[in-house]
């Protein structure tokens, strides 16, 4: 069995260190003790630590509970956050995460304001940093299915010196492993350097950067089942569908019928993951978080739990095979709306050339993971 998440852990919450803490034990118990494998995928927000910006660790997009009494239940929880990387976390709360603390996991004895843990911590030789640069990848490729957090783009290949020569290996498998090492290599960059690098992997003005594209974006997901998307810049005048299929018949050498890109990064704000470009493309991130509640609708406490239910029930995962023509699941343990009494429903995109996918529905919102059955 494989486990893949897709990134974005971070940033959407003050649990963003804890989460991945719990994922690298996942990851680590997944290799001692079974067969099977955790991957977890970069996005544009652990980029964005990687590279010493951390202004969406305390966003004041997203809220947090507050505790004790007072007019306002919900109240911003960027201290939370901030106090997250300081050793004594009760004590940077109380103080409102003003003044100098010591740094978690950081034993140099110097004292610390809690903005400044957060940009050690995520350094090349930081308690985050070091194992973010070790585990996470940049794609991964199991059977009929390539997922990232983005998008896998034509022009992307060119700009990282990959092509179909023999040398480097004319399969799906070896283009994707040839990424991944170029990432790897473009992240053992010093946090500085990693900011100020141009490289198609880290540049958030790329617009072929496998963490940053958006050719998924557009409010695709709103569109008719049957439409292209819209026309996506510097593709002559291709849809995002066509340029969706392009990438899909580079990788796969063969074509890009029953194959697919799995895809977090734009966010499904109807709270349902979207199959689209005739099942080529997957679209999963639908805002499972609750720090998403819009910080300038305060709810009282006793409409909490109806909230903290609705963004729990969009909790999901796919499920597949690494086999050819699998079928793509989703679960949702946490939904309490089935849809025509079960969970899952099985949905049939035609495509061109009259080949029929079978595809689950996804019934209720996925961060954005997937597990792989070998």
């Amino acid at each position: 069995t494989h486990f893949i998440q897709l990134g974005d852990v971070v940033d959407y919450g003050a649990d963003g260190r804890e989460m991945y803490r719990f994922l690298w034990k996942l990851q680590d118990d997944a290799h001692k003790k079974t067969q099977g494998t955790v991957d977890l995928l970069i996005g544009n927000h652990e980029l964005f630590l990687l590279q010493g910006i951390h202004q969406d660790v305390a966003s004041e997009m997203w809220v947090e509970e507050q505790s004790g009494s007072g007019p306002g239940v919900w109240a911003n929880g960027r201290h939370k956050a901030l106090c997250s990387y300081v050793e004594d976390s009760k004590a940077c709360l109380e103080s409102g995460a003003k003044g100098k603390f010591d740094c978690a996991d950081d034993d140099d004895g110097l004292k610390r304001r809690a903005a400044a843990c957060v940009k050690r911590a995520w350094g090349k030789e930081g308690a985050m940093g070091s194992e973010a640069r070790k585990r996470l990848k940049m794609a991964v490729q199991f059977g009929d299915s390539v997922f990232v957090h983005a998008g896998l783009l034509p022009k992307l290949w060119k700009k990282i010196g990959y092509t179909r020569k023999s040398e480097n290996g004319d399969t799906v498998a070896a283009a994707i492993d040839w990424l991944n090492g170029h990432f790897a290599t473009v992240a053992s960059l010093a946090m500085e350097d990693l900011a100020a690098s141009s490289d198609v992997t880290v540049d958030p003005w790329d617009p072929d950067g496998p963490a940053w594209t958006r050719v998924g974006g557009e409010e695709l997901d709103m569109q008719p089942p049957n439409s292209s998307g819209a026309i996506f810049e510097g593709y002559d005048e291709k849809t995002q569908c066509e340029v969706i299929e392009e990438a899909l018949e580079f990788l796969f050498d063969g074509g890009a019928v029953g194959k697919r890109m799995v895809i977090g990064h734009n966010q499904v704000v109807s709270g349902r993951p979207f199959v689209r470009c005739q099942g080529r493309l997957i679209l999963t991130d639908t805002i499972m978080s609750r720090g998403f509640w819009p910080i300038e609708q305060p709810i009282s406490a006793s409409a909490m739990p109806r909230v903290i239910q609705s963004f729990d029930a969009r909790l999901s995962a796919l499920e597949t095979l690494d086999s050819i023509d699998a079928d793509v699941w989703s679960v949702q343990p946490a939904s309490t709306r089935p849809k025509q009494g079960t969970r899952c429903v099985l949905l049939s995109h035609r495509l061109s050339g009259g080949t029929t996918t079978p595809l689950r529905e996804y019934l209720t919102p996925a961060l954005a993971f997937a597990v792989v059955v070998s």
